[in-house]
């Protein structure tokens, strides 16, 4: 009992004096310093199922994908989705966790992975592109007010601002959902197909906003973007924009926040492409 206690103490003073020996929260053992994501110990983050070579190009599955080879799915208002981990039963946990019992002990895990998913995003769209990829503004998949009040936060914007602030591109709120719907997890395909449709559109200041990023990207000196001899206009403005959500599952839910995107930057006669961040592929 003595030494249980001694222990006690000891790792108490180790919390104070060294604010990264903490208990891991996952497993609630003492955190190793050196862990690439905040508040894991190194054996819990080395079982983090990365997605480190994505099978679909397109959705970023690491398995084969029907959902990407339907022809239905040919118009799809996205350019590329990809995510950080695949969505086993420990994520599924991790997620749950945070998402629906309030754990803020997982805000940092979460943000931490899908940082580091981002990374690799950004490596793998640099490329392809032959040219160093990144978003021109940020934004997420907005929750309805519904989930607001249950859960006290909507989680798709905490990891935006926290990817904003870490890549020093700019979150901002460009959709709205018109209507609460029911869990995408409890439906069919088609069932999610049907429950999105029509629920997502831009806010009434996003075309503003877009605007600014054009006029601000048309007028920045590198060569990657615009001729410098060539007059510009909207219709040469070509921006980027990463749409996060927390689960990627049939691409249903992007899709349609993509299509309000799409709508408005027609409206300001901007062409935009759409990229998408998750945390997790189901």
């Amino acid at each position: 009992m003595f030494t249980r206690q001694l222990v006690g103490l000891w790792e108490g003073i180790l919390s104070y004096l060294h604010p990264y020996h903490a208990h891991c929260i996952a497993c609630n053992r003492a955190a190793a310093a050196n862990s690439r994501i905040p508040g894991l110990c190194s054996r819990c983050a080395a079982y983090i199922p990365w997605i480190r070579q994505p099978v679909c190009r397109v959705c970023g599955r690491s398995i084969d994908c029907p959902d990407c080879r339907r022809s239905t799915f040919a118009g799809r208002q996205f350019t590329f989705n990809r995510s950080a981990v695949e969505y086993d039963t420990e994520m599924r946990s991790w997620l749950a966790s945070y998402k629906y019992n309030g754990n803020e002990g997982y805000s940092a895990v979460i943000g931490g992975i899908l940082k580091e998913g981002y990374y690799r995003m950004q490596q793998e769209m640099s490329s392809f592109y032959w040219e160093m990829w990144s978003p021109d503004i940020i934004t997420w998949v907005p929750a309805s007010p519904d989930r607001l009040v249950s859960r006290g936060f909507d989680q798709a914007r905490v990891m935006a601002d926290e990817l904003s602030g870490a890549i020093q591109v700019p979150s901002i709120p460009l959709l709205m959902r018109n209507r609460h719907t029911v869990k995408q997890s409890t439906q069919s395909r088609r069932g999610r197909m049907q429950n999105v449709e029509g629920v997502f559109s831009y806010q009434s200041q996003a075309t503003d906003w877009l605007l600014h990023i054009a006029h601000t990207k048309k007028n920045r000196p590198s060569k990657n973007y615009f001729p410098l001899s060539k007059k510009i206009d909207n219709r040469d403005a070509c921006i980027r924009v990463l749409l996060i959500d927390d689960i990627y599952t049939t691409g249903s839910t992007i899709n349609s926040c993509a299509e309000a995107l799409q709508q408005a930057a027609a409206r300001c006669n901007i062409k935009a492409e759409v990229f998408s961040l998750t945390w997790a592929r189901s």
